[in-house]
């Protein structure tokens, strides 16, 4: 069995292409707490992205097996003038998708380094200061990993 500490050592982010992207529109009336989920291949990690009732904060957490091992954390993006993002969000829609970075090193005890995760794309827009942005979770079999996108 896995430790704590060893899933959350496994956190990583890898630079990735996209195959077999799954687009969801969200609708503009809900009043009830939205969870977004991406589950590593192996299907023991699940990375969550929560938002709250209407325009609510934004949370991530993160499970291994039925384990909570990330209690739900906020999230947010202080930007260099100042204004922060994820305090109050709306959710505009998401995607999910398998990435496959897999590569060969020119050396090295394998011939192949597998890197393979689920992708969960979630659009957003600050409802204070009406800057859209995306969030983005992939769960690995090895950890997770949390990424923001701001096109300027």
């Amino acid at each position: 069995m896995k430790t704590r500490r060893s899933v959350l050592t496994g956190l990583s982010a890898v630079a990735a292409s996209l195959a077999g992207a799954r687009s969801h529109q969200l609708p503009d009336n809900r009043s009830t707490r939205v969870v977004l989920s991406a589950t590593s291949p192996n299907r023991l990690l699940i990375a969550q992205i929560l938002s709250g009732d209407s325009g609510g904060a934004l949370q991530w957490a993160v499970l291994y097996g039925k384990e909570r091992v990330l209690e739900p954390s906020a999230l947010g993006l202080v930007l260099a003038d100042g204004r922060v993002l994820g305090r109050a969000t709306k959710l505009l829609g998401h995607s999910t998708s398998t990435v496959d970075c897999s590569w060969n090193p020119p050396y090295g005890i394998r011939a192949k380094v597998s890197a393979v995760c689920d992708e969960l794309v979630v659009h957003l827009q600050d409802a204070g200061n009406g800057i859209a942005f995306d969030c983005i979770v992939r769960a690995y079999d090895a950890g997770v990993a949390l990424r923001y996108l701001h096109s300027a």
